[in-house]
């Protein structure tokens, strides 16, 4: 829930909720973030940010990412606040 809770605050990113995984499937719009696809917005975020998420290309879900919340509270909390920044940076609703 606090996953889910922290990157609906993101612009530009559409959490789904989890169903009792370790993972959490979050829907980009790429158009808004001004990115082709989830692939080049993976690869920026972990330039960027040093956050690794999953492409949803590899899981058959486009402009998709996977992101896996099995790490402490701590390095969770971190890596949504860096998610955050980026998204709030790109997000060309607002600039």
């Amino acid at each position: 829930q606090v996953c889910y809770d922290e990157l609906s605050k993101c612009p530009g990113l559409a959490p789904v909720r989890p169903r009792g995984s370790m993972y959490l499937m979050v829907g980009i719009d790429v158009k808004r973030l001004g990115f082709q696809d989830d692939m080049e917005f993976t690869k920026t975020l972990f330039k960027d940010q040093a956050v690794f998420v999953l492409p949803g290309q590899c899981f058959e879900a486009p402009n998709f990412v996977r992101i896996v919340f099995s790490a402490p509270k701590q390095v969770l909390t971190e890596a949504f606040e860096r998610i955050r920044q980026f998204c709030i940076a790109r997000d060309t609703q607002h600039h």
